[in-house]
């Protein structure tokens, strides 16, 4: 379900955001009981209820649009470390692999953040150029995912049917 709401007041033209006092919380906000109203409307006709928003962030129709057609950097990084998942043999194997791929990659298992990619590519168009955080492209970019996706496929055949072959 979708709500459409306008946050310009048509009486005063004031935006939704500026009823509110600044400090207050983001739980007292009016957004937030605006959410809490939609959520119970969508419970009572049993329609889904996202969880935890808190923990999404939203994407301007810029990057969505961008990723939507493969051209956003991070949707390229994510298809590049798919591609050295898939070829890999075990982790050491994928972080030796990220180079051929075009994916520079840092990993150091001591730090609470521990890997960290950027494509070459990036690096060459701009000498300042930062590594993205495995988090940043999503939990299935973490470690612990990738060493369990690379389980599941042995020389680029997914590990389930070379399990069928075997029969």
């Amino acid at each position: 379900m979708h709500c459409v709401f306008n946050n310009t007041n048509c009486i005063d033209g004031r935006t939704f955001e500026t009823h509110e006092n600044r400090r207050t919380t983001k739980e007292d906000r009016s957004f937030k009981k605006l959410m809490n109203i939609t959520d119970s409307v969508c419970k009572r006709h049993h329609l889904f209820v996202i969880q935890h928003p808190e923990q999404t962030k939203g994407k301007s129709y810029w990057e969505w649009d961008m990723n939507r057609q493969g051209l956003s950097w991070k949707a390229k990084l994510k298809y590049a470390i798919d591609q050295v998942v898939k070829v890999s043999e075990d982790f050491d194997d994928f972080l030796a692999k990220c180079a051929e791929y075009g994916i520079l990659v840092e990993y150091n298992s001591d730090h609470k953040i521990d890997l960290k990619f950027m494509l070459a590519e990036q690096k060459e168009n701009n000498s300042r150029a930062k590594f993205t955080r495995a988090k940043t492209l999503g939990w299935y970019y973490e470690t612990e995912q990738i060493k369990g996706r690379i389980a599941q496929y042995i020389g680029g055949i997914p590990a389930v049917i070379l399990r069928l072959l075997k029969r």
